[in-house]
């Protein structure tokens, strides 16, 4: 997740640390975003370690 954050410019945020405020601001309208304007369907893979999020 951290490779992630750093990759979409929001490692420094506070607000992002928390995965429900990625998921929502960033993860999800990404996706949407893509599916919508290309031929290409994608769906995010989470992995969970506990009950804490490690990869995308």
């Amino acid at each position: 997740m951290e490779t992630f954050r750093r990759l979409m410019g929001v490692e420094d945020s506070e607000y992002y640390q928390s995965y429900k405020h990625l998921n929502a601001k960033i993860i999800k309208p990404a996706v949407a975003e893509v599916n919508k304007v290309s031929d290409i369907v994608i769906t995010p893979e989470i992995r969970k370690q506990g009950r804490n999020f490690t990869d995308l």
